[in-house]
């Protein structure tokens, strides 16, 4: 929770505000790393990507896993991976059985990409760090 600033609390005992506590008037506060921490500032994310980089189809492109569905589709998929290019907003839909297809729908994603869209390769790929784009097999799919 914290505790009160020393300015705050010598005036309180000048003014005889408080009983009970002894403090030296002409003293100086200890340093204080929670009031420091506490007092911090940083700037916020940006309301919005920056889209300085984006210049061609698959320059940027985010990926998210939605489900389990409460009812399956009658495929019996309960879950989907949604891609968008950012450059475009256009998005393409995997439904999956399970989330470990996540990798293998990803590799299909980039296939489709360099055969309709004449994408060489991914730039950014961008992700809420879920799980299932944390593996191993898909670091090291995106890494190559």
């Amino acid at each position: 929770m914290g505790h009160i600033n020393h300015n705050d609390l010598r005036k309180m005992v000048k003014e005889g505000l408080v009983k009970g506590i002894d403090l030296d008037l002409t003293s100086t506060p200890d340093f204080c790393k929670t009031c420091v921490e506490a007092k911090a500032t940083r700037k916020p994310f940006p309301k919005r990507s920056t889209t300085e980089n984006i210049k061609a189809y698959g320059d940027k492109v985010m990926a998210d896993v939605w489900g389990p569905a409460e009812v399956e589709s009658l495929g019996h998929k309960k879950y989907y991976l949604l891609f968008q290019d950012r450059k475009s907003h256009e998005e393409q839909v995997y439904f999956m059985l399970k989330k470990s297809e996540t990798l293998d729908n990803y590799k299909r994603y980039e296939a489709w990409a360099k055969v309709q869209r004449n994408v060489p390769t991914i730039k950014t790929f961008g992700s809420d760090r879920g799980s299932e784009f944390k593996s191993k097999d898909f670091t090291d799919h995106l890494e190559r």
